[in-house]
């Protein structure tokens, strides 16, 4: 059986592809950008491409009917954008995928979440995952919030949500240029003189 990775086009999508098939796991990739998803077949990649903001079905593609598990890296990721945007790639692919899931009688469903949902214009210590999150600071933490809701709601697809932060990493165009351009340009602050332990 199939391990499927959404937002295979993606960085994050990409390397956990690449990191599961290196590991001998049957893993097929799905993404969007036309380029990045062939630059993944010629490394030898399975990939499909699809949007997830329409419904998936294994009537697509038949490797699709060999998926046992998921892990959900599909994301608009921006602090800034149109809420119908951030809707239909957060919600409405998380929503599709989750009813894909749920006929597949998946295993395991791991989504790939945001410690955005949990963001607060104040200091937060010893945060668990069972406190109350604060209001959303924008449309991409609303959005990631409300497909957290949506993962959690299904517990017959054995869902995990994971809020991983500052990922970087060979092929980042987004974290890791900034803080290179921003260090040119002067030093870097310490924030709580080094002491902070996120954000």
């Amino acid at each position: 059986m199939a391990v499927l990775v959404t937002g295979a086009s993606g960085f994050l999508g990409s390397h956990v592809l690449e990191r599961l098939a290196a590991s001998g796991t049957l893993a097929l990739g799905l993404g969007r950008d036309e380029a990045s998803c062939a630059a993944l077949e010629a490394d030898g990649h399975r990939v499909i491409r699809h949007d997830l903001a329409q419904p998936l079905d294994a009537s697509l593609d038949p490797r699709l009917g060999r998926v046992e598990r998921i892990i959900h890296c599909a994301a608009l990721s921006s602090p800034f954008g149109r809420l119908v945007d951030f809707v239909a790639a957060n919600v409405t692919a998380t929503r599709n995928l989750v009813d894909f899931a749920g006929r597949q009688r998946v295993s395991r469903f791991v989504h790939i979440s945001s410690p955005s949902v949990c963001f607060a214009f104040r200091d937060q210590l010893g945060l668990t995952e069972n406190m109350a999150l604060p209001e959303p600071v924008n449309h991409y933490a609303r959005t990631k919030r409300e497909a957290e809701k949506i993962v959690l709601g299904q517990p017959a697809i054995h869902p995990v949500v994971l809020r991983p932060r500052g990922i970087y990493g060979k092929g980042d165009r987004a974290l890791l240029p900034r803080l290179i351009k921003a260090a040119k340009s002067r030093p870097l602050p310490l924030f709580r003189d080094g002491r902070a332990a996120i954000d």
